[in-house]
């Protein structure tokens, strides 16, 4: 009977030492997944928070980024506004006023001197670029009252050789000062001369031009443009030939 007895109370002290540990257990696996539970939620805020921010910061930078670029451009074009020369609106009376000058400046765009010196020979007759005689060969220094309003002078070297339309030169015109323009004639167009090609096209030297060049040491040339003939005339009615402009 007694060791009946002891055997039940072994057994409920045992149930009841289980129970407790069951429960601490249960308590511990709770706090555990309260704890998860926890971090999950943490976690998926800070998921959610976090594209926001980004959007936010990107958002911030890229606002930053297009103020910064519109204040550059606003900038760049006063500077422009700047540098760009105001045009002066001319009135009827300053048109009537600078009348009579312009059609003397035109008249004078008529005739083109020139006087160089150096060691060319040369001997030039030239009336327009179709008909032309003579050769050239040397270089020089030269001062001239060119062509289109150029004044000023340079240095010129190369050579050249026509006869009626035929033509063949080689020249650099270079150095130049004041108004007058630089070029280069390479003569890989040989022949016959076209109105279309530098340095005729771009108004340097007068495919139409009557005159001469002659001189050795020292030479001279002078020459009449047809086109600032016709120039002039127009000019009364305020029709331009050229791209020159009035004052």
């Amino acid at each position: 009977m007694r060791k009946l007895f002891l055997f039940f109370a072994y057994s409920l002290f045992i149930s009841t030492i289980s129970c407790l540990g069951m429960e601490g257990l249960q308590k511990q696996t709770d706090k555990s997944s309260h704890k998860d539970m926890v971090d999950k939620k943490h976690q998926s805020f800070k998921k959610t928070l976090h594209p926001v921010q980004g959007t936010k910061i990107k958002s911030n930078t890229q606002d930053k980024m297009n103020s910064t670029q519109l204040e550059l451009a606003k900038q760049e074009q006063e500077k422009k506004k700047k540098l760009t020369p105001k045009k002066v609106s001319k009135s009827l009376f300053y048109t009537v006023l600078m009348y009579i000058p312009n059609r003397l400046i035109d008249f004078t765009d008529i005739v083109s001197m020139e006087l160089g010196f150096g060691p060319e020979a040369s001997c030039e007759l030239t009336a327009t670029r179709y008909c032309q005689f003579g050769a050239a060969y040397g270089d020089r220094y030269f001062l001239e009252k060119g062509y289109n309003r150029q004044y000023g002078g340079g240095y010129y070297s190369g050579y050249n050789a026509a006869f009626v339309c035929w033509n063949d030169e080689i020249a650099l015109n270079d150095y130049t000062f004041g108004t007058v323009e630089p070029y280069v004639i390479m003569g890989n167009d040989s022949g016959v001369q076209c109105l279309s090609k530098k340095p005729y096209s771009e108004g340097i030297r007068d495919f139409w031009k009557i005159g001469f060049h002659v001189g050795w040491i020292v030479d001279i040339g002078a020459s009449i443009h047809p086109v600032a003939v016709a120039n002039f005339f127009t000019g009364f009615f305020f029709v331009r030939l050229t791209d020159t402009k009035e004052m």
